[in-house]
């Protein structure tokens, strides 16, 4: 499955629906919405962080969608101010990518919503290397770029 399939009017709905979720709100989140060929299903919460952070682990992403077969996340996350994706959204942008070519779950969009601005770590030059990623052959399950 990849994000042509979902559709950017999805990932419209999928930002108003969490900044509506997040409006009151002065510490970040990180929220799920599985997606299966019929749609995109509810959202579910990966974690609740601070005022300036969110820890995002891969199970808390993936788990869900693999107990319900779903084929693709979409993953929101909110930043109190307008200082763009840092470095540490962009890594774990990366590491989420991979997980997901290892358990067959792709990550479709990681948007970064902010008040002024979303932004799509998927689709950019920072993790564009993800398509390329594989499992090492030896088993170790350590991604590699090819």
């Amino acid at each position: 499955m990849n994000l042509d399939q979902v559709g950017v009017d999805v990932l419209a709905a999928i930002e108003r629906e969490f900044r509506h979720m997040t409006a009151s709100l002065d510490q970040e989140l990180a929220v799920v919405w599985p997606v299966r060929a019929g749609g995109v299903d509810r959202p579910v919460l990966a974690s609740v962080g601070t005022d300036r952070q969110v820890s995002v682990l891969p199970a808390r992403v993936f788990g869900y969608a693999l107990r319900t077969g779903a084929l693709g996340v979409i993953l929101a996350h909110n930043h109190l101010s307008n200082a763009g994706p840092s470095r540490a959204d962009e890594a774990v942008t990366r590491r989420l990518v991979a997980a997901g070519h290892v358990v067959g779950v792709s990550l479709l969009a990681h948007l970064v919503v902010e008040p002024g601005a979303v932004h799509n770590l998927v689709e950019t030059e920072h993790v564009s290397w993800c398509d390329t990623l594989w499992v090492d052959a030896a088993g170790s399950g350590a991604p590699r770029s090819v």
